[in-house]
């Protein structure tokens, strides 16, 4: 199923992305309040592009956060939680040493530190392959959102122990041919579960989990 759903965004050309990425944008902005934190992500090829999202949340006041990858965490996935850098207009961006993702030069914090910086609530968009109905993600196969975001861990909205933390609201930002019916597609008992679907026709809140 990755193997199809990558053909199928290599076949978008950089037009058919630009205007998804304007209207996205538009849907983006209704979803989330002016002024909030949002922990966004910069696009690897073929992705939904929320940069022009991300360029208006900043000019109406809000924060936005970018994931960085240590290397070191990629040979271990016990390891594989994301770090996040505070990203404005001026930030220099480097090209990861391994993965196809550009990544914001500056101070690195945890997600426990991000989550704490923000004790009313932080939206995160997270990227992947496809969504159901649900909320199951398929992501690129990395591991990192569930890692990071997944039950049971730390950066849970609903990790068991930690509700004395602020609570996350999960988007899951995808093409809208890539919203699938439930069941869709494998999904383990640690993968992130999403609260939203996004894509450039509209919002879409998932079911109970």
């Amino acid at each position: 199923m990755r193997r199809r759903l990558r053909a199928r965004r290599r076949e978008l050309n950089a037009q058919e992305l630009a205007a998804r990425g304007e209207d996205l944008a538009q849907v983006l902005a209704a979803e989330l309040p002016v002024g909030s934190p949002v922990a966004g992500y910069l696009p690897i090829p073929g992705e939904p592009d929320v940069r022009p999202f991300l360029g208006q949340h900043l000019r109406r006041g809000g924060s936005v956060f970018l994931p960085v990858v240590d290397p070191a965490q990629q040979q271990d996935p016990r390891l594989r939680e994301l770090q996040w850098v505070r990203w404005t207009a001026e930030s220099t961006l480097q090209r990861h040493e391994t993965l196809p993702m550009e990544e914001p030069l500056g101070e690195r914090i945890s997600t426990a530190e991000l989550r704490g910086l923000h004790p009313h609530g932080l939206t995160v968009l997270v990227p992947g392959l496809a969504v159901d109905h649900d909320g199951a993600r398929l992501g690129q196969g990395g591991g990192f959102y569930d890692s990071t975001f997944g039950p049971g861990t730390a950066g849970s909205a609903r990790a068991e122990g930690h509700a004395d933390l602020p609570s996350i609201r999960f988007l899951a930002v995808v093409h809208a041919e890539e919203v699938f019916d439930a069941g869709s597609f494998p999904v383990e008992a640690h993968d992130l579960r999403v609260d939203a679907i996004v894509t450039e026709r509209g919002a879409i809140t998932v079911g109970p989990l």
